[in-house]
């Protein structure tokens, strides 16, 4: 019996050595869990202060819609506007919401069991321990994580409401690119037309001071007219008369010949004569007249042809002078014949010459450039 007792006192002292050991490890792993536990509670809640309280409730947009409708100089009846604010909520603006206050329920954080209002853990249908539910960590926990979840919802609404914001404000952007364009045009045609309306007073005035003179505007350019018809009635007159004296001294040259040497014609003009008067190279006028029969030509001299033939009073003799004629047609030149002067009538500003038909090219028309 005696050896029993011993052999029952080695087991328990075995047994307690065991436990101590066990318990030494135990006590250990209680720390753990303990510190563990400590540094979740503290994380919950210090995150609980980063979630809202509440989610923000915003009221409906009452803004300005963009005008979509093209730009014109009509005025439009039905304007077209965009719908951005439709789906824009105030909710996305709203700032400094309360958040989450979990430091005041730290007792239910530190409740893993749900009691009742006496403290006794409260059983489910199966008879185990209730751990979820109102007063425990897990409803803390689950309260958090529904409030969290809201929290991340309307941060991905508001990320989308950015995009579309984004985009609107790319498209505002646009139009007023578009706008400050246009506006500038419109402001330089408002300055040019404020110029134009400067000049155009300027001219008005101009005109109401000229008012008195258009009378005799008209009066002189009648005169003008009438002295332009005189004009042509003299080129007739000339030219009946230059046939007149062709004739004359055709039949004076028949009657003479055999009897002296024929006069001179203009043809016939030695160039020591011809060159007595310096003529520059340059447009000396242009074909009025053409009498094919005869071979002669009348021309409209210009002012500095005149002064150059007749000298700065207009009392030389001209002489035998020779020019050339050329038309002109688009960009090209074509060389036609050259002709001789006969006759100047000054106060006309008119010439009568002779073709030199072994120069001609071709017949010569009205219009006609006459060059040196």
């Amino acid at each position: 019996m005696s050896k029993l007792v011993r052999v029952l006192v080695v087991v328990c002292l075995l047994l307690s050595i065991g436990a101590l050991v066990l318990g030494m490890q135990l006590f250990g792993k209680r720390e753990l869990l303990k510190g563990r536990a400590q540094k979740l509670e503290g994380a919950i809640i210090r995150l609980g202060a980063l979630i809202e309280e509440e989610a923000p409730r915003g009221t409906p947009a009452q803004y300005p819609e963009r005008d979509i409708s093209p730009l014109t100089i009509d005025f439009l009846d039905d304007q077209e506007f965009s719908t951005f604010w439709a789906t824009y909520s105030n909710s996305y603006e709203v700032a400094d919401a309360a958040p989450m206050n979990l430091k005041r329920r730290e007792a239910e954080l530190m409740a893993y069991y749900k009691r009742d209002a006496g403290g006794k853990v409260l059983k489910d249908a199966r008879g185990l321990n209730v751990t979820s539910g109102e007063g425990t960590m897990q409803g803390v926990l689950d309260e958090l994580l529904d409030k969290a979840e809201a929290q991340y919802n309307l941060l991905n609404d508001t990320r989308e409401q950015m995009a579309r914001t984004r985009a609107e404000l790319v498209k505002t952007i646009q139009d007023m690119n578009t706008a400050k364009s246009g506006y500038r045009q419109s402001i330089a045609k408002v300055q040019e037309a404020e110029e134009a309306k400067v000049r155009m007073e300027g001219e008005l005035q101009m005109a109401k001071r000229e008012a008195a003179e258009a009378k005799e505007e008209q009066r002189a350019l009648e005169n003008a007219v009438a002295e332009e018809r005189r004009q042509l009635q003299f080129v007739e007159e000339q030219k009946i008369e230059l046939e007149d004296n062709i004739s004359q001294l055709k039949e004076e040259i028949a009657g003479l010949r055999g009897q002296t040497p024929l006069k001179p014609t203009p043809s016939d003009v030695q160039q020591s004569d011809i060159d007595q008067i310096v003529v520059d190279p340059g447009t000396k006028g242009t074909v009025v007249a053409v009498n094919e029969t005869w071979n002669f030509v009348i021309l409209a001299l210009t002012d500095a042809t005149l002064t150059e033939l007749l000298g700065e009073n207009m009392d030389k003799e001209p002489g035998a002078v020779e020019y050339m004629i050329k038309r002109k047609i688009g960009d090209q030149e074509t060389f036609v014949t050259k002709i001789q002067l006969q006759q100047v009538r000054r106060d006309k500003k008119l010439a009568i010459a002779s073709i030199m038909t072994d120069w001609q090219q071709s017949g010569v028309q009205e219009g006609d450039v006459v060059f040196r």
